[in-house]
């Protein structure tokens, strides 16, 4: 069903899309027909320069996508690792494994699945995420983020190696990966279409040029069809989101089925509860820096992406508790800024690590105070603070190894079934690292209803 569910979404936003292609390819400048369609719809339609301009419009949006996708790719740092290693020996990036570790994992999973690996390549990251891509001309080659390698053991691992194995022979999942994340790609070809011949029409209008007599009716009339157009195009807009959402979130249920039935339901089921808290550890970090920044310029703080990596560089890629990243952030904030000073500024400042801890005591009494005040705020509206509306799993880890078995997992399911809360934070408030990621507890609910020959 979730691969039906993929494949339909996917087909549907397309589909969606071509109509509105359509509709905006009829809306051309006339001065009889205030910017509308062809007189006869249905000679319009059978005419083959219409199908060019379609055609046209489609091959824009395709190149753009490329082009984002091309970008993005080119973007990330990665080392070979496979068939041979290029890098370091010693790269503390690799955390417990080897170079070979890795080699065998990627060996033994492609007997198990019949897919070949061209090469391997091990993207240098701080955020935990699957970053393989199917890519026309350039397939078999397979990407593994360095973050997994500090926060997943050798199961957990080859779960995740499992997923990027779906993913890199899937061309389905990438597009819908890509979709989801640069739709707006589309959406910039459709207002180019519909913008142009309006703008052209309301200055032959003012103008008076090519047959246009400037009249207020005439104006007004264009008004109404261009927020008519805009209504439509919005409403149409809300629906494609909706379908490529779908077919996004039902990817990553397939990739977990895939997963599962490589190396059992409930491994998949702690290595995507890592991903999940490591998340939730770095959205919490992000937000306690952007309140000391907040303190500093008196509003809002926005980080851009590269700002954000270079501020979580300081933080330990093996670390997962939040509690852990609520502690650390003022230092990992002050650190920064004392380094552009004496960076840049040659600014030479004695006992700086006395002075750094001496501030993070101050401010994380000052951060305690202030979340004591709003979450008596909220009390008094009836509300809760977000990290007390979810369920923490930690609590079913009897052993405090970080890992759940098979009698912790079981009740731990048991619980989210039971329960509407959800397991991370960021999934309340919104996640910065994995926006429209579908909810973990719903994922590993999913899973615990499949039915496979490879149990744990």
């Amino acid at each position: 069903m979730s691969n039906f569910g993929k494949v339909f979404g996917l087909y549907i936003f397309l589909l969606i899309d071509l109509i509105l292609l359509a509709i905006f390819v009829g809306l051309e400048p006339h001065p009889s027909r205030i910017i509308f369609f062809s007189v006869d719809i249905v000679e319009f339609y059978l005419s083959p320069s219409t199908w060019f301009f379609i055609a046209i419009g489609i091959i824009l949006q395709i190149l753009l996508v490329i082009y984002l996708a091309i970008r993005a790719i080119g973007k990330e740092r990665k080392i070979q690792f496979y068939p041979e290693y290029l890098g370091v020996e010693a790269d503390s990036r690799l955390g417990k494994y080897t170079p070979k570790d890795l080699q065998d994992l990627v060996k033994d999973l492609e007997k198990k699945t019949g897919h070949h690996v061209k090469k391997g390549y091990l993207g240098v990251e701080v955020l935990p995420k699957i970053i393989s891509h199917y890519i026309p001309g350039s397939s078999n080659r397979l990407y593994l983020n360095s973050n997994l390698l500090q926060i997943c053991g050798k199961e957990e691992l080859t779960a995740a190696l499992g997923i990027e194995f779906k993913s890199f022979n899937s061309f389905n999942n990438t597009l819908i990966t890509f979709l989801n994340y640069h739709s707006r790609a589309f959406m910039l070809v459709l207002f180019l279409r519909l913008f142009y011949p309006l703008i052209i029409s309301v200055v032959y209008l003012v103008l008076e040029v090519n047959g246009y007599a400037f009249d207020l009716q005439t104006f007004t009339a264009m008004g109404f069809v261009f927020v008519a157009s805009l209504i439509i195009t919005f409403v149409l807009w809300q629906i494609m989101n909706y379908f490529i959402k779908s077919a996004y979130l039902n990817s990553h249920y397939t990739s977990d089925k895939e997963a599962a039935e490589l190396v059992g339901k409930n491994t998949t089921i702690n290595m995507l509860v890592k991903l999940g808290q490591r998340s939730e550890s770095l959205d919490v970090l992000l937000e306690e820096i952007k309140w000391l920044e907040e303190k500093r310029i008196g509003k809002i703080y926005e980080f851009d992406e590269e700002k954000l990596k270079e501020l979580l560089e300081f933080f330990p890629q093996n670390e997962i508790s939040e509690h852990v990243a609520r502690e650390k952030a003022p230092e990992i904030f002050l650190k920064n800024r004392f380094s552009h000073l004496t960076g840049f500024y040659h600014v030479n400042i004695p006992n700086l690590d006395s002075v750094i801890k001496d501030a993070t005591n101050k401010l994380l009494d000052e951060r305690k105070n202030y979340i004591d005040e709003r979450k008596v705020k909220l009390e008094e509206m009836g509300k809760k603070l977000p990290q007390d509306e979810t369920i923490d799993w930690r609590k079913f880890d009897v052993d405090g190894n970080l890992h759940l078995d098979d009698k912790e997992i079981e009740e731990f399911v048991l619980e989210l079934k039971s329960s509407k809360k959800l397991l991370f934070e960021n999934e309340l408030v919104g996640d910065a690292f994995f926006r429209r990621r579908p909810p973990i507890n719903k994922r590993i609910i999913r899973l615990s209803k499949l039915k496979l020959e490879n149990t744990d």
